[in-house]
């Protein structure tokens, strides 16, 4: 689009919590869109008392004394619900206060309110109060109102937002930015987000989930300026085309008696929890494999066990003069932070190292090579920074140069390329918000010269929203014609598995993707997790993870 989207907001109050104050900040300093008319509902919902809410609500006193207790006993840094007051944010920005006709759960805006809004020619109306909306008010707006439900509408309707996944020990807690419809919770969806659900606390799961998804509407106006109405919106038809059904309950706040089953199972998650901190320790050992292509039959993988005082993890492999060199993270306990080392495996099976090859005064991993005018490089996360790093081979294998950063000043993680329509492109995750989790959001960029500074973002970014297959576990390899991107699934934890994904669609323009397979622990009694797998030359390596008992080590 050639101008900026003209943005309103509907609003209950001046002032909103910190997840939407960021979210509202981008807009107000971006170049794509701003910030034309606020909204304000002159009959927000009552503010009750803690105690008036458990007269009224007895029969669920115990879940709204849990709540209670969590606010006073844990604090989340930074708190997506600590109040933000918007004034001088909104400085200047017309404001109407409207009174809405209320019909039982649902807000109508009257003849009256909807002519005193059409003069500003909003483009997109967003809800961040008022209650259920109906009427003429959802048709005013260009481009329609654009509404979070902080659930997957496809199993849990309803609310209170990011409970009931933790009271149902989800792995994942959903969520959906959609354009409001006459047809509720069922609207026209624009993107959908999956994080790790925290199973030991409703407050911290709720904070994660509300920063995950402060991003959400930003990057999808961002899309819709960069690539305009027309092709934006036959995307959006397009992936709605499908009809949706919802066969289950319509959730709302849990009764004292299925809260009480919940606290006792609670117990039972932070008893396991905590023995296993106590009693066991963590260890991410290499699997490794050989044979004419890339092995796929976990259970034949042979294992290679550090030392007891280290872990492996993230192998990535390079075959050099008949000998297969394979470059790890090797985290040592005491130092607390991983360097980089470098293990050899000759043709008799023999294994040799580790040898440290880089090291930093700050935690280094994911080692990712790659050739590039016949010179060998690599690519590192910095644990300090969360930048990605180049160096350069200067002496094979030991000698590695810091070249530059190419991501600095972004919460990035795991940056995988490969090379395609001759362009490179840069997979990697991104943390956009503090309080959000690092698991969830793949972005990706692309670049005539992988050695630079200058990667373009691309207009779909994040590319994948969903924690069970959007951090890269690996390179990205071809069969049979076609691309695959190894991803990790961090749903029941960080590694818990791999999912493997076609590239369908790889352009400056889109990017599409179909998982096709799944790498599970489920080989292995003892294996807990698998977060990377990697082949060259005959050679499949993977990393995987196990408990050991802390008494012996």
């Amino acid at each position: 689009m050639n101008r900026k989207l003209r943005i309103g907001l509907l609003m209950d109050t001046a002032a909103m919590p910190a997840w939407s104050f960021r979210m509202v900040e981008e807009i107000v300093h971006s170049d794509y869109a701003e910030i034309v008319l606020i909204i304000l509902n002159s009959r927000p919902p009552e503010k009750a008392s803690f105690t008036s809410r458990l007269r009224r609500n007895w029969r669920h006193q115990l879940y709204l004394a849990f709540r209670n207790y969590e606010d006073h006993r844990f604090r989340v840094q930074p708190d997506a619900f600590e109040r933000k007051e918007t004034g001088l944010l909104f400085a200047g920005v017309p404001v109407i206060k409207v009174n809405p006709l209320r019909k039982r759960f649902s807000d109508y805006f009257s003849a009256e309110d909807l002519d005193r809004i059409r003069p500003y020619e909003v483009d997109i109306l967003v809800r961040l109060g008022f209650r259920i909306l109906r009427g003429q008010i959802l048709s005013l707006p260009k481009f329609g109102i654009w509404s979070y439900h902080h659930g997957d509408n496809d199993t849990l309707r309803g609310g209170p937002a990011g409970v009931w996944d933790v009271i149902e020990n989800r792995p994942v807690s959903g969520s959906i930015l959609q354009i409001l419809t006459e047809d509720l919770d069922n609207g026209l969806l624009l993107q959908r987000s999956f994080t790790a659900t925290e199973p030991l606390s409703i407050k911290k799961n709720r904070n994660a989930l509300y920063w995950k998804n402060s991003s959400l509407l930003t990057n999808k106006l961002l899309e819709l300026h960069h690539k305009g109405e027309e092709a934006f919106f036959r995307e959006v038809r397009s992936a709605n085309r499908e009809p949706r059904f919802y066969s289950h309950r319509l959730y709302t706040a849990p009764t004292n008696g299925r809260f009480l089953i919940f606290l006792i199972d609670l117990v039972r998650r932070r008893i396991q929890c905590r023995w296993k901190r106590l009693f066991f320790i963590k260890e991410w050992f290499l699997l490794y494999s050989r044979g004419e292509g890339l092995s796929t039959s976990l259970w034949r993988f042979k294992k290679y066990i550090p030392p007891r005082d280290r872990i492996w993890a993230d192998p990535f492999v390079v075959f050099h003069n008949g000998i297969w060199h394979v470059f790890i993270e090797e985290y040592i306990y005491a130092n607390k932070r991983a360097h980089i080392s470098c293990l050899t495996l000759d043709s008799t099976g023999r294994w040799s190292g580790p040898r440290p090859v880089v090291e930093r005064p700050y935690h280094l991993s994911y080692p990712f090579l790659f050739e590039h005018n016949k010179q060998l490089f690599m690519i590192l996360t910095n644990g300090r920074d969360h930048a990605i790093e180049l160096y350069h081979c200067a002496s094979f294998p030991e000698t590695w140069n810091f070249e530059r950063a190419l991501l600095d000043n972004v919460d990035a993680f795991d940056a995988t390329l490969v090379q395609h329509d001759q362009r490179w492109w840069m997979f990697v995750n991104v943390r956009e918000n503090p309080g959000a989790s690092s698991w969830d959001a793949l972005f990706l960029f692309h670049s005539a010269d992988p050695l630079g500074t200058n990667w373009t973002a691309h207009p779909k970014n994040p590319v994948v929203t969903d924690v069970r297959r959007a951090r890269p576990a690996g390179q990205i390899f071809r069969h049979n014609g076609d691309m695959y991107r190894p991803s990790q699934d961090c749903s029941r934890g960080y590694g818990s598995g791999i999912r493997i994904n076609r590239i369908d669609v790889l352009t400056g323009e889109d990017y599409q993707e179909t998982e096709v397979a799944a790498i599970s622990p489920s080989w292995g009694r003892k294996i807990q997790g698998i977060h990377t797998i990697n082949h060259a030359a005959g050679l499949t390596v993977a990393d995987a993870k196990r408990f050991r008992l802390r008494i012996f080590g």
